[in-house]
This record gives structure tokens, C-alpha cells and sequence, in this order.
């Protein structure tokens, strides 16, 4: 018996050693899985912070487009250009939870200087319970149809000849082809929403100052491979600094009775039934109107020079010199708005009388709801941009087609753009901001092309 009873306090001893080690690891493991849900409620109000800055960076940005966009409808003339401001962001209870710190300016990366639509966004967001802040940088576009070369549809060597050269921004809805002869796009930004055919003789941008690229479709060689843009072969000269895919829906405000009507209703302006004929010191108008005093609206001073103010409405077709006989120039003074409910057809030029005073201070625009015809041949000018055959904006439902040779600053919309042998586009910067409020109306689109978070 005295054997068994010390067998049993043996046990007794290795029980309690067991116990109090169970015991330890217990509190052990307890302590940590305290530590951890420490840690992790820590992460949580972490995560938090960093979402709640986000969202308020974001409100920084949607603050700047609602700034942006009373700008654009002239709700807010004061806009700056280049700036940075300040706001605080509340809670349901006015409760201010963080502030948002905006700075822009002008989008002159990668030698873009030529596109002062183009805008960097930068919106700092800051919360104010975590302290946490983060950072995006947004880059953008202000799509407005008055600041591109713009054209449905500008594919096949039947609408770009050889030797073409655009100089400018486009905007092309459909294909663009540059496929005969050694064409020239430079400058741009150049948008695309279909595919991009060239041919190995002809060039998009160039080495010193490659394009920004928006594109829906594709590039092609003519009748060969897929091009990448970024890294074309040695025999397709593609200069681009920037590629970046697009698809966005946008269309050629439609020039129709309603727009009509809605000129009328700006007021000031002069309608005419019957055919409109401007020449060189004449105004003639054959049909219903013949005789119609345009003083006021069209006519010419003492020196020759065609004074144009407000809005003139044909009902017929317009022609700017004649296909047959001398040609001559016709040099304008001021701004006015012509629109011709059947074609317009220029032979002859039409230039500011004062080349510097273009567009701010004189502006023709030649409105129609068919095509618009620049027969230059034989016409005086179109050596250079500064040395066109015309100088303004084209609008047309149809088509818009330039003669061989033919030289035009300004811009050019339409439904179809055509470019004879060796004729040139030169886009004048700016011209848009000039237009009076009785043109084609479009409302401007954001577009942005790049999203980035910074690190703080």
C-alpha cells in the first residue's frame, strides 16, 4: 500500500505541472490574439483614413470639373487658367471631416503646347480624424468641336490627295487615310475614333515634335500589317508621344431649319430669298430679294474692303467669285456669320483686309447645309499659312472640298472632308473662342485620357 500511495502523489505533482503550463500558453495566447485585434482595428482606421482622403481627393476633382464646366457655359468668366484653391469638406452634420487642395494648369507635357484645352489636375484630400492624405493627378481634355479640324468621315485617295498637309488638331469621327502621295499631319492632338491607314510615303507627326494620339480602331500600312503607334517600322514615319485608346460618341451639329430658327431668334441678322453673289466690289442677288439693301450686314466701304457684321441667312446658294474671267481678292473686315441653305462655292480669295486683326477682331464664317466648294485654281495667295487663299471658319452638313493647291487658315467642319493635290489646312489656334453665339452650338465634353495616384 505504501508503494501505490506514492505512485498516486507522483501524479498528483505531473497534474499540477500540467495544469500551470496550459495555463501559461493560454495567457500567451490570448495576449497575442489581443495584440492582433489591436493591430488589426488599428488597419481597419487605417484603411479608412485612406479611403476617406481618397474620396475626398475624388471631391476635389469633381469640384474642379463643376468649376470647369460653369466656365465653358459662361456662368463664371472669372475662371483662372493656372491656379490652386482650398475648400473644406463636410459631413451630413456640417461637420467639417477634411479639405481638398486643387491645383491646375495648362497640360504642357511632352512639348503639347499647342492645345490649350489640355489641362493637369492635381487634387490633394486630406482627412482630418486619421491625418491620412492621398493624391491624384488627372489629365485632361475640354472637347469642344470649334477647337479641332473636324470631319466624319476623311478616308480614300479620292478625298486625301498626294502632297496634303494638316496642320493642326483633328478630329476625325470615322477612318482617316493618308494612302497617296507624301501627306503631312503635324502638330495635332490628332483623334481618330476609327482606324488610321498610311502609306509608307507619308507622315504623322514628326521627330522633334511627336503627336498626342487618341485612337478607337487601329493603325495600318497601307494594304500591309498592323502599325503600333509607339514603335512604328523604319518605313512608316509615325511620330507619337503619347497613344492612348478611345471611344466616345460625338457628332457635327446638324445644320437644319431648327438651327435656323434658333439664328433668327439671336436677332440681328438679315435673311435673303434667291442666290447671293459676291464679287469684287459687287453684291448681286438673283431671285425673289434682287435688290435687297445689305447695308449694315454686307457691304463695301470706299477702299474696296467688304465690311460683314451679324448673321446672314441665304436661302439658295452662294458664290465668292467666278469660275470663268479674272480672278481677285476680296479682303473683309469684321464678323458675320453666312449660311446658305444650298451650297457655297469660292473661287476667288477672301482674306482680313488686316491679317493681324484674325479671328479676334475679323471673322467670316460660311455656314451651309450642303457643301462647301475652295476652287483656288488661278486664284490669287496659297503659298503659305499666312498667305492663304482663304482665311475662316468652313461649316457644312456635307462635304468640304479644297481644289488643287489650295491653301486655307482657319478650320474646317464637316461631313466629309476632301483635299485635292497638294492643298494645306493650317489651323488657327484660338478661333473657336471668336465665334459668335449664332453658330452651330455644342456643348464641351471632359474627356480624361489619364488617371494617376501620386505618393505623398
Amino acid at each position: 500500500m505504501k508503494k501505490i500511495s506514492n505512485i498516486i502523489k507522483y501524479n498528483d505533482g505531473n497534474i499540477f505541472l500540467l495544469v500551470l503550463i496550459i495555463g501559461f500558453v493560454a495567457i500567451i495566447l490570448i495576449t497575442a490574439m489581443v495584440q492582433f485585434l489591436m493591430r488589426d482595428i488599428e488597419f481597419i482606421e487605417l484603411d479608412e483614413g485612406e479611403l476617406q482622403s481618397l474620396n475626398i481627393a475624388e471631391a476635389g476633382l469633381s469640384n474642379w470639373y463643376m468649376r470647369f464646366n460653369r466656365f465653358s457655359t459662361g456662368e463664371d468668366p472669372y475662371f483662372q487658367f493656372d491656379d490652386s484653391y482650398t475648400e473644406n469638406v463636410y459631413d451630413d452634420d456640417n461637420t467639417i471631416i477634411g479639405t481638398f487642395t486643387v491645383d491646375y494648369s495648362p497640360d504642357i507635357e511632352n512639348e503639347w503646347q499647342y492645345t490649350p484645352f489640355g489641362y493637369s489636375v492635381v487634387s490633394l484630400g486630406t482627412d482630418i480624424e486619421s491625418g491620412m492624405q492621398r493624391t491624384i493627378r488627372v489629365r485632361l481634355i475640354s472637347l469642344n468641336l470649334y477647337d479641332f479640324i473636324f470631319s466624319e468621315e476623311a478616308m480614300g485617295s479620292g478625298q486625301i490627295a498626294g502632297n496634303t498637309n494638316i496642320t493642326g488638331p483633328l478630329f476625325v469621327v470615322g477612318d482617316f487615310g493618308m494612302i497617296t502621295g507624301d501627306s503631312l499631319f503635324q502638330e495635332g492632338p490628332l483623334f481618330v475614333l476609327g482606324d488610321i491607314i498610311i502609306s509608307g510615303s507619308s507622315q504623322i507627326g514628326a521627330p522633334d515634335l511627336p503627336i498626342l494620339l487618341f485612337m478607337g480602331g487601329k493603325m495600318y500600312e497601307h494594304n500591309g500589317p498592323e502599325v503600333d503607334p509607339l514603335n512604328p517600322p523604319g518605313n512608316v514615319y509615325v511620330y507619337v508621344a503619347e497613344f492612348h485608346n478611345l471611344m466616345i460618341n460625338i457628332s457635327l451639329p446638324e445644320i437644319d431649319e431648327a438651327y435656323l430658327n434658333y439664328v433668327r431668334d439671336q436677332g440681328g441678322y438679315k435673311e435673303i430669298t434667291g442666290d447671293l453673289f459676291i464679287g469684287k466690289q459687287e453684291l448681286e442677288i438673283t431671285g425673289p430679294d434682287a435688290g435687297m439693301d445689305l447695308t449694315g450686314y454686307l457691304d463695301f466701304d470706299a477702299q474696296g474692303v467688304l465690311n460683314i457684321n451679324g448673321n446672314i441667312i441665304v436661302n439658295g446658294d452662294i458664290d465668292i467669285g467666278s469660275s470663268v474671267g479674272g480672278k481677285y481678292t476680296i479682303e473683309y473686315n469684321g464678323h458675320a456669320n453666312i449660311i446658305a441653305t444650298g451650297n457655297i462655292n469660292a473661287y476667288s480669295r477672301i482674306i482680313p483686309d488686316n491679317w493681324y486683326d484674325f479671328p479676334e477682331l475679323s471673322l467670316l464664317a460660311l455656314i451651309s447645309q450642303g457643301n462647301i466648294t475652295l476652287d483656288m485654281t488661278r486664284a490669287q495667295g496659297g503659298s503659305a499659312e499666312n498667305d492663304p487663299n482663304i482665311a475662316a471658319i468652313l461649316i457644312c452638313n456635307d462635304k468640304v472640298s479644297l481644289s488643287t493647291g489650295a491653301v486655307l487658315t482657319g478650320s474646317s467642319l464637316s461631313g466629309t472632308l476632301e483635299l485635292g493635290l497638294n492643298s494645306k489646312i493650317f489651323y488657327r489656334y484660338g478661333i473657336g473662342e471668336f465665334l459668335g453665339p449664332a453658330v452651330p452650338q455644342f456643348d464641351d465634353i471632359l474627356l480624361v485620357y489619364s488617371w494617376q495616384e501620386l505618393v505623398n
